[in-house]
Order: structure tokens, then C-alpha cells, then sequence
């Protein structure tokens, strides 16, 4: 298994904009779909940390295998 990149909240708006060309949610509209689990985040030390191949599977769609 791959090993999975976490990258703190606060940047995964500008992660979404990379992939959409178009889209910049707000920190609160990622927190939201974090706890409805659209995307998979770990609390590390007081700070939310997203899965970045969760981003890029709520964004474009889950590659299939």
C-alpha cells in the first residue's frame, strides 16, 4: 500500500483549485465535508490533516481500478 500524503486543512482549498481550474472552497466548506465524509482527515497534534488522494477522489471521481 502506498504510503498517503496528509496536508493540513488550510491548504486543501487551493489543492480543489488545482484540480478544478475553477472551484475555491472556504476552510469552512471543507470541515463540513470532512465531517459528512466525503473526505478522510486525521486530527495530529490539535491540527486537522486531510488525505490528499481523498481531495482529488471527492473532486474528480474515484479512479477505477
Amino acid at each position: 500500500m502506498a504510503l498517503e500524503r496528509l496536508i493540513p486543512i488550510g491548504e486543501v482549498p487551493e489543492r480543489v483549485h488545482e484540480l478544478t481550474g475553477s472551484l475555491r472552497p472556504k476552510v469552512s466548506t471543507i470541515r463540513d465535508w470532512c465531517d459528512r465524509g466525503y473526505l478522510r482527515s486525521r486530527k495530529i497534534g490539535g491540527k486537522v490533516m486531510v488525505f490528499t488522494d481523498s481531495i482529488s477522489e471527492h473532486v474528480l471521481g474515484k479512479e477505477e481500478e
